[in-house]
C-alpha cells in the first residue's frame, strides 16, 4: 500500500493481494487515526459479506470466492486506538470474461451483492480515501434483540449459529462532552 496525508484526509492505494480490511486497521495504528470515514472501490477476490439478522442479533456472512469481483462502493467507518475497528458496508459486482457470458444463471454481469463486509483480497487495486475527523468514538455492538422468535423460528427450520457467524452488528458510540 502507498497513500499520502494531505489535510484531513488520507488517501491510499492498495496493491494486488493486500486485504483491505487489515490494510486499513494497519494504517489507522501507523497514521494514529481516531475516527475517519471510509470511501473505496477496486477489484477483489475472496470477499466475505455479512448480513445482520435483528430477529437473532448475529450477523450471517456469505463467501464469493470463485471469481474477481468489482468492489463498486465500499463506505464506513473506522475508528483507531489499541485495537482498530472498522464497520463498512459493500457492494460487489461480479466480472465476467467475454467467453463466460451468461455460462451461470446466477453470475450474470451486473448482479450486485451488498453486505457488512468482513474481508476482501484486492485482485487488482483499490483506491481509499479516508475522511479525518478529531473525536472521540468507537463501534460497539448492537443490544441482543429482547424479542419473540425469529424468521428461522417461525419457518421451524433447524439452524444453529456458529462463532464464525456470531458476529454482532456495530453502532458509532461518541464520548459525552
Amino acid at each position: 500500500m502507498k497513500y499520502v496525508r494531505t489535510g484531513n484526509k488520507i488517501i491510499a492505494s492498495l496493491d494486488k493481494g493486500e486485504e483491505l480490511c487489515a490494510t486499513l486497521r494497519r494504517l489507522a495504528v501507523e497514521e494514529n487515526i481516531g475516527f475517519a470515514t471510509v470511501s473505496a472501490h477496486g477489484t477483489g477476490r475472496m470477499v466475505r459479506l455479512g448480513s445482520y439478522s435483528t430477529s437473532h442479533g448475529s450477523t450471517f456472512e456469505y463467501s464469493y470466492s470463485e471469481l474477481d469481483y468489482e468492489l463498486v462502493s465500499v463506505t464506513g467507518e473506522l475508528t483507531g486506538g489499541d485495537e482498530p475497528q472498522l464497520c463498512l458496508h459493500a457492494l460487489i459486482s461480479n466480472t465476467i470474461k467475454k467467453d463466460e457470458y451468461l455460462s451461470n444463471g446466477d453470475r450474470a454481469p451486473g448482479v450486485v451483492y451488498g453486505g457488512i463486509l468482513d474481508s476482501a483480497t484486492i485482485s487488482a487495486a483499490c483506491t481509499v480515501v479516508l475522511e479525518l475527523f478529531d473525536l472521540d468514538a468507537r463501534l460497539v455492538p448492537v443490544d441482543a434483540p429482547s424479542k419473540g422468535p425469529g424468521f428461522w423460528d417461525r419457518l421451524g427450520a433447524t439452524f444453529t449459529l456458529t462463532d464464525e457467524m456470531d458476529k454482532r452488528y456495530l453502532k458509532l458510540e461518541f464520548d459525552e462532552e
